[in-house]
């Protein structure tokens, strides 16, 4: 039998809502059972912080077994190599599942001292070192970022 050859662009794939629908039910049934065993379930915000920690929980070993199931995808040849070009792409499939990959244009990024050193060739009386600083002084900030943590005691 000759092996088929995978698509070139990815196309549309059907979910299947049942086993998304199983995995959401099974995990909010053991939000509940577990909420039972929450020490500070009696107390509203107790037990919101109860619920916090236990999808927080839920979420760090969600990302290791996932990266775990990557690595092994990516060891079966279910990966595309790093000069892939941008688009999205079928990389493997099952009788119910699709992978696709999506990848993006590079990123373009501002380096300070290639742009100094460009500003010097164009202008050469205006020292390079000068030339950094003003680009420096030329950052703006940007946005704060807040990540909340629960620590159980």
């Amino acid at each position: 039998m000759a092996k088929q050859k995978k698509p070139e662009k990815a196309e549309k794939a059907e979910p299947n809502l049942a086993y998304a629908t199983e995995i959401t039910r099974q995990l909010y049934r053991l939000q509940e059972l577990v909420a039972q065993s929450n020490p500070d379930g009696k107390h509203n915000t107790g037990r919101m912080i109860g619920e916090a920690y236990f999808w927080d929980t839920v979420e760090k070993l969600a990302k290791a077994k996932s990266d775990s199931a990557w690595d092994r995808l990516a060891s079966m040849g279910v990966a595309l190599d790093e000069d892939a070009d941008p688009g999205n792409h079928v990389i493997g499939n099952s009788p119910h599942f699709v992978v696709e990959c999506s990848v993006s244009q590079p990123r373009k990024a501002f380096n300070i001292d290639v742009a100094a050193e460009n500003i010097n060739k164009t202008w050469p009386k205006v020292p390079i070192p000068a030339v950094k600083l003003v680009l420096d002084q030329a950052k703006i900030g940007g946005s704060k970022v807040k990540t909340y943590k629960i620590v159980e005691k």
